[in-house]
């Protein structure tokens, strides 16, 4: 099937159709294909409003569905509810568990989640049940909006119920959801006392599904946005609309997204996108069980492939070789764990425990078929040392992912919780750092955290207070930001390889990501800048200048940045320039 879109306002034009085994996204079917070629930075959807959002809007739409569905001894509901004129309560609250301190006035609250649904599944389920009472409760509408809207949301991927024959097809990683949205429906009608037929429940279930599948932050689902598959190694990002370079005048509210271009996209090359935020930047194995317990696929993306075949791709993934560096228990001491001399060997973190005598060896270049040479390189020290960092793996995602949740739903101005999460945090880098070294993923994330964290209390400490910076913290920060952007360059492709990097589509020619480091660094590096250019001094200055020249130089600020912090980004690479007798 073929389906071209085609935005006349921006030029933009795409086509979706069935995808290729070579393309680079892990599609389940169709993809999204350019039919021009992009630039980086070229905007390719502009400013999309969502097609339907499926998350409380407002706190009296919440309060009047909880009186009206979730009540106990609420009559029962037939579906022939309709929505009031003027109304909008196309809805979804964000997937988090169950947090005993939540507001039990919300909707989110008085879900109850029965003891059949695994504490994992808790927040999915949640999440079904709400999409699905209010999508029931904007049922049989009549006008002509919101039939189509129904149409094209139900044309969104989602596994396919309606025959047998397509229920044997779904996926291992997709039955859990669709088990899930079964139990979400019956729900409904028993928790929620509306009474259902065959056929509203089979649409109920295929809603809940397509949430699952397709829906962005807060619930929203778009008609163009939402069929772009994911990729490890994406060519376009999204943007909400109020927070990116678009003309302000076209963006109707907050709830539109802009697609741009992040590497070079050729024609008829396949449109994708990361769905894993920060976590792209994580080790192979991360990527994978995020994207089967939260999209319900395994991902086989370029990136992917190529990591699978080549470990030593994955530099997320590396860890000091157990062999060549001995541990205390899992510990590392303190020389190996910062590396600061760059004489570390190091090996790919998921193959330790596995030697197969050829691609997922635990040795390094220098000492492989050396074994023996410490205690943690014996075939059960290797075991125990994998066993361990596993457990740091889900420790610091945990930590990650609660840590987020947190920062969207608690008050900044809380001293004491902010002092619990600094010293939180501190643990977990100390941890990550001590077992898995200087260059894995969940020490770089932890102190790019950090980073922005100290760099924040400079600034504040300069508007607010006119303070100085002081001197050792700020070396510090610079210390910091030296090891992140280290990390970062490890990434990316070898400038000086052989092989050409040009051309990343298949497993056999990525050699690393191509992206602008921007995308992770640049408010490390623009903060760090700024408070360098504070001290006056033309010599600061110019190292200021040094840090956010490579985001001018590669069209980084120029293209993913607000005019504001344009601005802002080119007073501070010019700042040096303003004392006497510099040019």
């Amino acid at each position: 099937p073929r389906q071209i879109f085609r935005r006349t306002r921006s030029n933009c034009i795409m086509e979706v159709r069935s995808a290729s085994n070579n393309d680079n996204s892990s599609s389940r079917g169709l993809g999204v294909y350019a039919t021009r070629d992009y630039k980086i930075g070229e905007c390719i959807i502009d400013n999309e409003q969502p097609l339907m959002r499926l998350a409380p809007l407002t706190p009296l739409d919440e309060h009047r569905l909880v009186e009206q569905y979730l009540l106990h001894g609420a009559p029962p509901r037939k579906s022939s509810n309709k929505r009031r004129k003027g109304s909008n309560r196309h809805v979804h609250r964000e997937e988090v568990e169950e947090d005993d301190e939540e507001d039990t006035n919300t909707l989110w609250s008085k879900i109850q989640v029965p003891g059949t649904v695994s504490k994992t599944m808790a927040g999915k389920f949640k999440g079904m049940v709400q999409a699905g009472l209010f999508y029931f409760d904007c049922m049989n509408e009549e006008d002509d909006t919101w039939k189509n809207m129904q149409q094209e949301l139900l044309q969104l991927y989602h596994p396919q119920l309606s025959s047998e024959d397509q229920k044997k097809n779904i996926s291992d990683e997709e039955k859990t959801i669709v088990q899930v949205s079964e139990q979400a429906v019956q729900y409904l009608q028993d928790a929620a006392k509306i009474e259902l037929n065959e056929e509203t429940k089979a649409l109920l279930q295929n809603i809940m599904l397509i949430w699952s599948c397709n829906s962005f932050e807060g619930g929203r689902i778009y008609h163009q946005i939402s069929r772009i598959n994911h990729s490890c190694h994406p060519n376009a990002m999204i943007q909400t609309s109020s927070s990116s370079n678009v003309d302000k005048k076209k963006a109707s509210n907050e709830e539109g997204q802009t697609v741009r271009a992040i590497r070079p996209i050729r024609q008829d090359e396949e449109i994708c996108i990361s769905y894993l935020g920060l976590f792209l930047y994580a080790e192979r194995p991360v990527r994978q069980s995020m994207l089967q317990s939260t999209k319900h696929f395994t991902c086989t993306c370029v990136r992917c492939c190529a990591e699978l075949e080549r470990p030593t791709l994955d530099q997320a993934s590396l860890v000091p070789c157990p062999t060549c560096h001995a541990r205390q228990g899992r510990q590392l001491d303190e020389d190996t764990q910062y590396d600061d001399d760059g004489t570390v060997s190091y090996v790919c973190s998921w193959s330790i425990g596995v030697d197969d005598g050829n691609k997922k060896s635990p040795y390094c270049d220098q000492c492989r078929n050396q074994k023996g040479k410490s205690t943690s390189s014996t075939a059960s020290g290797l075991q125990k040392l994998s066993s361990a960092m596993e457990q740091v793996n889900n420790k610091v995602v945990t930590f990650l992912q609660d840590r987020q949740t947190n920062n969207n739903n608690s008050d900044n101005d809380d001293e004491e919780m902010a002092a619990l999460n600094a010293d939180l945090l501190d643990q977990h880098l100390r941890l990550a750092s001590s077992v898995m070294g200087a260059k894995h993923w969940t020490t770089n994330q932890l102190l790019l955290i950090q980073l922005n964290e100290m760099l924040a209390q400079m600034h504040r400490k300069m508007l607010l207070q006119d303070k100085t910076p002081d001197m050792t913290l700020l070396a510090e920060a610079i210390d910091m930001l030296q090891r992140i952007d280290g990390h970062v360059e490890g990434m990316r492709p070898n400038k000086d390889a052989s092989h050409e990097t040009d051309d990343s589509n298949t497993a056999e020619s990525y050699y690393g990501l191509q992206l602008d480091k921007g995308h992770l660094l640049a408010q490390c590096m623009i903060g760090t800048a700024r408070v360098l250019v504070s001290l006056g001094d033309v010599k600061s200055q110019k190292y200021g200048a040094e840090w956010v020249q490579p985001l001018l130089d590669s069209s980084y600020v120029e293209y993913f940045e607000t005019p504001g912090m344009q601005k802002v980004v080119q007073t501070i690479a010019d700042a040096w320039k303003q004392h006497d007798g510099e040019k």
